[in-house]
């Protein structure tokens, strides 16, 4: 009886802990889904960044792995057009970010900005304002690369608000686009 009870309690453990076999399965697909996304083979990142998230849901490795697994498979559904499904994996990863560090740390605002990217793709341009407001004040903190695709969205969504005759919002767009570095003409002669 002793035995048996003390065999239930040490597999309730096991089973309530992290799995560190998980979490070195999730971490090499990860590792692969960020290689195949950076040689541009988007059809192996997504499959090797859904194996990384499924993972963590096995191993229960925590919400920070899950939320950095959903983010990546997010911004891989994004660039392969599978909108809808990046838009899930994106929310959902935002959500627990938030949890995590904060509604205006710089992990939330990476996934905020992604959500507001996919929602261009959609074509649901007022479901993405929202996410482009919240990002204008940590502006920033962001890397050169990230305040260059954050402009992007600030360019793209300020043009949208310019039809729709919402000049105030846009000039706020466009002068936070400026005041990152950023003009009209760049993304012009980007395209």
């Amino acid at each position: 009886m002793k035995y048996s009870m003390a065999l239930i309690m040490l597999s309730a453990f096991v089973i309530g802990c992290a799995n560190p076999l998980n979490r070195a399965t999730s971490d090499r697909y990860n590792q692969m889904c960020l290689e195949a996304e950076e040689a541009g083979n988007l059809a192996v990142a997504s499959e090797a960044c859904y194996r990384a998230y499924v993972n963590v849901e096995w191993g229960n490795l925590g919400p920070e792995v899950r939320s950095e697994r959903l983010y990546n498979f997010g911004r891989v559904l994004r660039k392969s057009g599978r909108y809808e499904d990046a838009k899930e994996a994106l929310s959902r990863s935002l959500a627990e970010e938030e949890k995590l560090s904060g509604k205006s740390s710089v992990k939330t605002g990476r996934r905020m900005a992604e959500l507001a990217a996919t929602y261009i793709e959609l074509n649901q341009i007022e479901s993405g304002i929202p996410y482009v407001d919240r990002l204008i004040p940590n502006t920033e903190q962001y890397s050169k690369s990230e305040k260059t695709f954050i402009a992007a969205l600030l360019k793209f969504y300020g043009d949208k608000l310019l039809d729709s005759n919402q000049i105030e919002k846009a000039n706020l767009y466009k002068s936070t686009m400026a005041k990152l570095g950023y003009s009209d003409e760049f993304f012009e002669k980007v395209r």
